[in-house]
């Protein structure tokens, strides 16, 4: 797969790298020729001088023919403007953006963009599982973008403790894909089982209401 990376850095680096090892050609583009000349010294020649939200430069670094596009820059605006520029110019399949500031999340969810990354979100969710094992970490946001898959344990004590699946009192449109056991174990028969302490749940829940099934899950039995 030929994969343009917009932007460099250390992370352009880092997921070049990556994507090299995994097999796949690299190219990355930014403005900055120190930044090129050290991941050509690092990588081998992968890189150019250009803009990533110019499109000759974009042209120039073979976007025609990529597969994904990837805005990894340290600039929020320019990389949204990238993705942009490429999917409304390009048959790239694939766009993707990374971005830090927790402000432009509604901009970026937004934009057609079809995969924006926040790394100050990914950052909350690591520490939240770190922290709090039974917080609500989320998996992956499926496409249409009005439902996600979140990870939540069962803490001792929860209200849920004994119920199975169907005596939940779930929001409409949530769907418990998976239960799996402290010692591993998959749980296939969901409608019938009783839940247990530290049982990890993998839900399917429309995007805005992860808290309120966090809270359902987790809501200690003597709180109620």
């Amino acid at each position: 797969m030929y994969i343009i990376i917009g932007g460099g850095g250390n992370i352009s680096e880092e997921i070049a790298s990556s994507l090299l090892s995994s097999g796949d050609e690299v190219h990355v583009i930014d403005i900055d020729e120190n930044i090129i000349e050290k991941i050509n010294s690092n990588l081998g020649i992968i890189g150019s001088v250009g803009t990533l939200t110019n499109i000759r430069d974009l042209e120039k670094s073979g976007i025609g023919r990529a597969a994904m596009f990837i805005a990894a820059s340290d600039n929020d605006e320019d990389n949204l403007v990238a993705c942009q520029l490429v999917k409304h110019n390009f048959e790239t399949s694939e766009t993707v953006s990374i971005y830090k500031y927790m402000d432009n999340y509604e901009v970026f969810q937004q934009s057609g963009i079809d995969h924006p990354i926040n790394l100050t979100e990914l950052t909350i969710n690591r520490l939240s599982s770190i922290i709090n094992t039974h917080a609500a970490v989320s998996l992956i946001e499926l496409p249409g973008r009005d439902k996600g898959i979140i990870s939540v344990k069962v803490p001792p004590n929860s209200q849920v403790l004994g119920l199975t699946i169907k005596e939940i009192p779930f929001v409409q449109e949530t769907k418990v894909l998976m239960v799996a056991s402290e010692n591993g174990e998959i749980h296939d028969n969901l409608q019938e089982y009783k839940l247990s302490a530290r049982d990890e749940l993998i839900i399917r829940v429309p995007n805005g209401l992860e808290s309120e099934i966090h809270t359902i899950i987790t809501t200690n039995i003597y709180e109620k």
